[in-house]
C-alpha cells in the first residue's frame, strides 16, 4: 500500500509540478509580450517623430521656395517696370512732365484716403470694420510709395 501511496504522490507531485511550470511558462510568456508591445510601442513613436520632424522640414522647404519666388517675382515686376519706363520715347517737355507727377499724386492721394478712413475711424469708435478698410487702404498706400519710388536714385 505504501508503494500505491508512492506512486500516487509521485504522479500528483509530477502533475502539480507540471502544471506549476506551464503556469511559469504562460507568464514568462505574457512577460515577455509586454515587453514586446512596449518596444513596439517605442518604435513606432519613434517612426511618428521622424515623419513630422520630416514633415516639419518639408513645410519649411516650401515656405522657403515660396519666399524666393514671391521675392524674385517683385524683383522682376519692379525691373519690368524700370525698363519699361526707360523705354519710353522722349516726347514733348510737358508731357513727360505729366507722366513724372502722375506716381507722387497717386501716392499722395493714397496717404490722404488712408488718413481720412484712419480719423473716421477714430472718431466713430467703429474700430472693427473702418481699421480692416484702413489696413487695406495703409497697404495700398505703402506699397505704392515703395514700389514706385523704391529705387529711383539716379543712373550713373
Amino acid at each position: 500500500m505504501s508503494d500505491l501511496l508512492s506512486a500516487g504522490a509521485a504522479a500528483m507531485s509530477g502533475g502539480v509540478l507540471g502544471m506549476i511550470g506551464t503556469a511559469i511558462g504562460r507568464g514568462v510568456g505574457m512577460a515577455e509580450r509586454v515587453l514586446e508591445d512596449r518596444q513596439e510601442r517605442a518604435r513606432w513613436q519613434h517612426e511618428i517623430a521622424l515623419r513630422q520632424i520630416d514633415q516639419t522640414g518639408r513645410r519649411e522647404a516650401a515656405a522657403d521656395a515660396r519666399l524666393q519666388a514671391e521675392t524674385e517675382g517683385t524683383w522682376k515686376g519692379l525691373t519690368a517696370t524700370a525698363d519699361a519706363d526707360a523705354a519710353l520715347p522722349p516726347g514733348y517737355a510737358w508731357v513727360a512732365a505729366v507722366r513724372a507727377l502722375v506716381r507722387p499724386t497717386l501716392t499722395v492721394l493714397l496717404w490722404l484716403v488712408a488718413a481720412m478712413v484712419a480719423l473716421v475711424a477714430v472718431q466713430r469708435g467703429e474700430l472693427t470694420a473702418f481699421a480692416r478698410f484702413a489696413d487695406g487702404v495703409s497697404f495700398a498706400a505703402a506699397a505704392a510709395t515703395l514700389w514706385w519710388f523704391g529705387d529711383r536714385a539716379p543712373r550713373r
